[in-house]
């Protein structure tokens, strides 16, 4: 099996402790796997980054179910896992 995306979720990133460690996380999952681009799905905020090269997509997790709703490859259960976990918020 292939790691294809890499995702973080949290609900703001708005103290500079917790950005940090989202994004760290993220680029250290990115670097491991040979990724360009990762995710950070948060409640609602919405940034674009690029850092060593690669894409980070900061969005609001209503946003994110959205865009892969529409896309073929992607993963139904990506998407039920995280409805669940914002159900839970």
């Amino acid at each position: 099996m292939r790691i294809m995306k890499a995702y973080q979720v949290t609900i703001v990133m708005d103290d500079e402790k917790t950005r940090k460690r989202e994004i760290e996380g993220l680029m250290e999952a990115m670097n491991a796997y040979g990724l360009a681009e990762g995710y950070i799905l948060t409640m609602e905020e919405k940034e674009e980054l690029e850092i060593d090269g690669k894409q980070v997509h900061v969005l609001p997790t209503w946003e994110w179910m959205l865009r892969e709703k529409g896309n073929k490859k992607s993963d139904p259960n990506i998407t039920l896992m995280l409805s669940y976990l914002w159900a839970i918020v």
